[in-house]
């Protein structure tokens, strides 16, 4: 995930395809069929992985990280 970035991915540990935004917001994650890890690459805050507004899993700045099994279909945005 390029710096100052956040980005979704459909494998888990950052791999498979992958969404990225240089900007921050509630940002879809659509055009993955599962969301199964998701990136920080900014310098200070966190990106959590949602079901609509329910934080499945969160990064803090410079890190990265697995969302659950049971909720990788069910993600709907990243937020940060």
């Amino acid at each position: 995930c390029a710096t100052g970035s956040i980005c979704a991915y459909s494998g888990s540990n950052l791999t498979g395809t992958k969404l990225s935004w240089t900007t921050c917001g509630q940002k879809s994650t659509a055009a993955l069929s599962q969301v199964a890890s998701i990136a920080n690459a900014r310098s200070s805050g966190t990106v959590s992985a949602r079901q609509v507004t329910t934080v499945r899993a969160w990064a803090s700045a410079n890190s990265w990280a697995n969302v659950p099994s049971t909720y990788w279909t069910a993600i709907t945005n990243v937020n940060c």
